[in-house]
């Protein structure tokens, strides 16, 4: 098992967009580190225009490739260094083309207005001896079948289309295998802080080789589908939606202090809401095998009705129930429903969380430690 921490930093107060290449490359050479590869993809965006003005990446160009990481089916001209071998490493370009391509970066959003923009410096040597090898796993997350998780010691520069000038954001992973139990990755970003900032985000990902990666999915959905059963045991469910712009709304669906009094008899607080949709709120605890759970209840702006469901995570799973929505027709309907599934959440904690740890183990502290 190799294992990675992820760290997310939005730096639009530092440098623009455009001038971030080169902002990483001054970093990196003030911090006395080096990398090895650069990968790229640039996609949703004037790629003819682009292969007009430097002829010379027309090697990179290719059409959309579904299996590739970080695809999008709406995007179909790319110009990438992911190979349709990406798979076995095939990501980075050859070191020749390193000044083009960070040329091409340096004029986005203009001239070259690509609606997606992702430039990786990869093999960076954090620490003496960093492995720089790139390892790559699909998510664990049924919600995320496709996401593919690059993990190496790598900078990814990031850009979507809805960053707009509010973001600029940047992606850190660093190796913290050991022995027993994982580095601290702190004394790195603390030197990246003048660079950076303060991190917004952190996570720890483990990857596993391929057969215990196929076992963890076998199991998983093993999982998955128990917790459907039980749900369809447990609860009378009608996939019902109804909207009527004209019909009155129902206050106190799903809301917060109704959810904070059904769910008194469990150890939990409240995810903060700041950056969540409003009338979402979601629950989190951790149970005696360390795995940490959410709870979603959605409601939406418009109609009567609510949304419900349930991800219980580990260091080497995520088990998740699609989401339910419930029809509400009357005041105080869905203080009943919501007992139920208090009741189930109760019961997924007290007997499915069991049925995990017997094919899973328990999570050690470090996974969640930051």
């Amino acid at each position: 098992m190799r294992v990675f921490d992820c760290y997310d930093f939005n730096i639009i107060d530092k440098v623009k967009f455009k001038d971030t290449a080169a902002y990483i490359e001054n970093m990196l050479s003030e911090l006395s580190v080096n990398y090895t590869d650069i990968g790229f993809r640039l996609y949703c965006g004037p790629v003819k225009k682009a292969l007009t003005k430097y002829p010379e990446v027309k090697k990179y160009f290719c059409l959309e490739n579904k299996d590739a990481p970080l695809a999008q089916a709406y995007s179909n001209e790319n110009l990438t260094s992911f190979s349709e071998n990406w798979k076995n490493g095939e990501l980075f370009i050859d070191s020749s083309d390193r000044a083009v391509v960070k040329e091409i970066f340096s004029k986005i959003p203009r001239p070259f207005n690509f609606s997606f923009s992702t430039l990786i410096f990869s093999g960076i040597n954090w620490y003496e001896n960093s492995d720089t090898s790139v390892s790559f796993q699909y998510s664990s997350d049924v919600r995320f079948p496709s996401e593919t998780w690059i993990l190496g010691n790598t900078i990814i520069m990031k850009r979507d289309f809805d960053d707009g000038n509010k973001y600029n954001n940047v992606y850190l992973t660093i190796e913290s295998t050991a022995k027993d139990t994982p580095k601290d990755t702190s004394d790195i970003i603390k030197k990246l802080e003048p660079y950076f900032g303060k991190p917004e985000f952190f996570q720890r990902k483990c990857f596993f080789s391929p057969e215990e990666d196929k076992r963890h999915k076998e199991l998983t959905a093993k999982h998955n589908n128990r917790l459907e059963d039980i749900f369809n045991e447990m609860i009378e469910y009608k996939n019902e939606f109804s909207y009527n712009p004209d019909e009155p709304l129902i206050k106190n669906i799903a809301d917060r202090r109704t959810l904070k009094k059904a769910f008194k008899n469990f150890d939990f607080e409240f995810e903060p809401s700041k950056g969540m949709l409003p009338g979402s709120n979601i629950l989190k605890f951790t149970d005696s095998h360390n795995y940490k759970y959410s709870i979603l209840f959605d409601r939406p702006l418009h109609g009567n009705r609510f949304g419900f469901d349930i991800n219980i995570r580990g260091y080497n799973f995520s088990v998740y129930l699609s989401q339910k929505s419930f029809l509400v027709k009357e005041e105080g309907e869905s203080a009943g429903i919501i007992a139920k599934l208090v009741e189930y959440c109760a019961k997924v904690r007290d007997t499915v969380a069991e049925e995990i740890y017997n094919d899973f183990g328990d999570t050690p502290n470090w996974y969640w430690q930051q």
